[in-house]
C-alpha cells in the first residue's frame, strides 16, 4: 500500500466531522464506501475505486459481491492495494474494520477508543469489542 500521508490524522479527522451527520446512503455513503474513503484520505489510494457509481441500492450491492461475503469481498479489494490483515485486537486508528452490528456485517474505520460506521442519519461510533477482522492502513 502506498504509505499514510504525513497528515493522514488531521484528514481521517476532517473526513469524521465532514461525515459526522450525513445520512446513510447506498453507493456514496455507505458503510464500505465510507470506509474506503478514509483508505484514501489516509493515503491516496482508494481501494473501491472500480466501484464508485456501480450501485444505488442494498440490492444492487449484494449484486457486486456475487454472492460472496462482505469480509471476502473487501479482503481481495483491500489486500490488492496492499493493506495487510491483522487481529481485530491489534487493529489501530485509521485501519478499515469490519464489526458486527446486530447480524450484519458492517464496515467501519477505527478511530483508537472507537470505531465509526454510517448509520441512517449520521455516523455510529461503536466499541472496538465489535470488530471481527481488521486490515492494516
Amino acid at each position: 500500500m502506498t504509505q499514510r500521508r504525513f497528515d493522514w490524522p488531521e484528514r481521517l479527522a476532517a473526513l469524521i466531522e465532514e461525515r459526522r451527520f450525513a445520512p446513510f446512503v447506498w453507493g456514496v455513503h455507505d458503510c464500505a464506501m465510507f470506509a474506503a474513503d478514509a483508505v484514501e484520505r489516509q493515503t491516496g489510494v482508494d481501494p473501491l475505486a472500480q466501484w464508485r457509481g456501480t450501485y444505488n441500492s442494498e440490492e444492487t450491492g449484494d449484486a457486486i459481491l456475487g454472492g460472496v461475503s462482505l469480509t471476502m469481498f473487501m479482503d481481495a479489494a483491500l489486500l490488492a492495494v496492499g493493506a495487510t490483515r491483522v487481529e481485530a485486537s491489534m487493529s489501530q486508528r485509521g485501519d478499515f474494520v469490519i464489526l458486527d452490528v446486530g447480524n450484519m456485517p458492517t464496515c467501519g474505520v477505527c478511530l483508537g477508543g472507537s470505531v465509526a460506521a454510517p448509520g441512517a442519519d449520521r455516523l455510529h461510533f461503536l466499541p472496538p469489542r465489535m470488530i471481527r477482522q481488521a486490515w492494516a492502513i
